[in-house]
């Protein structure tokens, strides 16, 4: 018993060291839907949490997850072309993973993540699998404090279900985020 509480102990306190030397961000996303989406629901807006853990200087593995609903007016009588949900208010819950590089350090970075995308509409239960998720693109940092900074990035998000369906959709994004590095 003893064991496994010092090991429980050990782990936590591990994590928490690793967790104090990323960095957060909780943001808005502005989003637009490419050829899947029906011409009045092409919007989309939602959302987001990221967290970067730094590798080495100007590098990190990023954790991103995010909500991004897009409205559908339902009274276009022609907008069944939404793979099958008759044209629907839709929304997609990506969780991913992926790599950040920063091109001038703490400042100008490109990025690319992989994972899963829940798909959600009143007639989800055709679609009970997830989507495979996976997105690319870049962004800026603007330190306020030592310890605090405003973020834009704009990425392209493809959450696909097979060959023929994805949803491809560009988005843009303004967040508030936290430095937890430790500083001298």
């Amino acid at each position: 018993m003893k064991k496994t509480t010092l090991f429980l102990v050990a782990n936590t306190l591990i994590l928490l060291s690793a967790f104090s030397q990323g960095s957060a961000s909780i943001g808005f996303n502005l989003s637009g839907g490419a050829n899947a989406f029906p011409k009045n629901g092409k919007f989309g807006l939602g959302p987001s949490l990221e967290y970067l853990f730094p590798l080495i200087h100007d590098s990190g593995v990023k954790a991103y997850a995010a909500y991004d609903w897009f409205h559908h007016n339902i009274s276009d009588p022609d907008s069944s072309q939404m793979s099958g949900v008759r044209g629907q208010s839709i929304a997609l819950l990506p969780l991913r993973i992926g790599y950040q590089q920063f091109i001038l350090p703490g400042r100008l970075y490109l990025t690319a993540d992989v994972g899963y995308a829940k798909f959600i509409s009143a007639s989800s239960y055709k679609f009970t699998s997830g989507l495979l998720s996976y997105a690319f693109g870049g962004g800026y940092r603007y330190h306020l404090e030592k310890k605090s900074f405003i973020q834009l990035s704009a990425f392209y998000n493809i959450s696909r279900q097979n060959m023929i369906w994805s949803y491809d959709y560009m988005t843009a994004r303004i967040a508030y985020g936290l430095d937890f590095k430790k500083t001298p």
